[in-house]
């Protein structure tokens, strides 16, 4: 992403129906975005399409997902917190 650009690109991110799960993150990377599309054409013209000409999106990387292993939004650090502790 261009510098100083990390919000107006998530607000614009977070604006399409596709976008399920949007997150800033610290690293090599600036967001993560989670889509859900129809199929492998539907993520490519989405791709570029939509998200690569969004101002301030510099690059994109896809990875798609082969198999699911395990799936869970349960996440309360208190309690692993506690867990460890004992």
């Amino acid at each position: 992403m261009e510098p100083g650009t990390i919000y107006p690109v998530a607000e614009a991110l977070g604006k399409l129906p596709e976008v399920s799960y949007l997150v800033l993150i610290l690293g090599t990377y600036d967001l993560v975005v989670e889509v859900f599309c129809r199929d492998r054409e539907h993520l490519t013209e989405y791709i570029t399409n939509q998200i690569q000409t969004i101002q301030g999106v510099r690059a994109t990387e896809t990875l798609v997902i082969g198999k699911i292993f395990k799936l869970s939004f349960f996440w309360r650090p208190e309690l692993i917190s506690q867990d460890h502790e004992k």
